[in-house]
């Protein structure tokens, strides 16, 4: 990944956020503990960002987690990874570019 920001989430109920730019990190959100993570071994957790003027809103099952100065949107490309035995799907993936 060249720039974007890494939005994780960890089985023990914690997220964190990195940005990234030309391969150099920079921890945004250190691991905080959140109650909108659902926990167990098939909980599912929808992860969710949303642009709202010059912020980035990061959501967890819909609940509002942290919001963060937006940052230039580079690229064309969106990504997912993944650790261990994990799933991702996507029933309605939408990308919008407001003018």
């Amino acid at each position: 990944m060249h720039s974007g920001y890494r939005f994780e989430i960890c089985r023990n109920g914690t997220y964190k956020i990195t940005g990234v730019a030309r391969d150099n990190k920079a921890l945004l959100k250190d691991s905080t503990l959140s109650a909108a993570i659902k926990k167990g071994p098939n909980a599912e957790n929808l992860l969710s960002v949303k642009r709202k003027g010059l912020t980035w809103i990061f959501l967890i099952n819909s609940q509002p987690v942290i919001t963060l100065v937006a940052l230039p949107f580079y690229g064309d490309k969106i990504g997912v990874v993944m650790s261990g035995i994990q799933k991702a799907s996507f029933d309605n993936l939408k990308v919008k570019t407001e003018l």
